[in-house]
């Protein structure tokens, strides 16, 4: 894994600033997507050798570079379907949006129950797997 950045702010309920380390700015192109990662651990995974779990959040699109090492970057939905039902003759209609689906399906007897919270904070990671 490789961290390039933190978040440094949410600007609205689509938007986050983020800061880049500065030896990383051409790794935040416009259009390019990076995952945000939560940080945690307890003594459960003592047995397993590790002391903390890098774990994705989420993922952000890069929108505009803002100077100084700083990035504006938006979430966006995937795997959304949209459905247009028309309604008369005018070509009206209406759009219906359904969501996707899981990407896996995790094994429920081996869960540590390991929690965190999914809500992209400042001073969250920001990087690749």
């Amino acid at each position: 894994m490789k961290f390039f950045g933190k978040i440094a702010a949410i600007v609205n309920d689509s938007l986050v600033l983020i800061k880049a380390d500065p030896k990383y700015d051409s790794h935040f192109f416009v259009g390019r997507k990076v995952n945000v990662f939560a940080v945690f651990g307890n003594e459960q995974l003592s047995d397993l050798g590790l002391s903390e779990l890098y774990a994705p959040k989420g993922t952000l699109r890069v929108v505009t570079p803002q100077g100084d090492s700083f990035f504006l970057a938006e979430r966006f939905k995937q795997g959304e379907k949209v459905e247009h039902r028309p309604l008369g003759l005018a070509g009206l209609g209406q759009e219906v949006r359904s969501g996707g689906t899981w990407s896996a399906r995790l094994d429920s007897t081996k869960n540590r129950k390991l929690g965190f919270d999914l809500e992209v904070k400042v001073g969250d990671l920001v990087g690749d797997v």
